[in-house]
């Protein structure tokens, strides 16, 4: 994964030791592959660029950036301006709900209006 082995083992045991941290990478994952199936089905249909999507960290940073968007409005209404790991964590969970439900939405509407043709 790392090239670097000192830097490998403080980010396993960093992860371990924040299981919220953990459980944003597997939901992360988890909305990546919503995206990426989104994308290569209803959007982007056989299109060059669908084959850097299908490796795993794509997915992951797919689902990341979602989840970064939608913390931030959660953030600045909850917490304010300042930025801190404590801060961000306090949000996760709602972060977490928000994103998949908006998610959600929007793939039902995708695929709803992709099917109607």
């Amino acid at each position: 994964m790392f090239e670097n082995k000192e830097l490998q083992e403080k980010v396993i045991s960093w992860l371990i030791a924040t299981p919220k941290a953990l459980g944003l990478l597997v939901c992360s994952f988890l909305s990546g592959q919503l995206w990426f199936f989104i994308i290569t089905t209803y959007l982007k249909e056989n299109k060059k660029g669908n084959k850097y999507l299908k490796k795993f960290w794509a997915k992951l940073v797919l689902g990341v950036i979602w989840f970064a968007i939608i913390n931030l409005p959660i953030h600045l209404i909850r917490q304010g301006i300042e930025i801190t790991e404590t801060n961000i964590f306090a949000n996760i969970l709602y972060t977490i709900l928000y994103g998949f439900v908006i998610q959600g939405v929007i793939s039902i509407l995708i695929i709803s209006l992709k099917t109607e043709k």
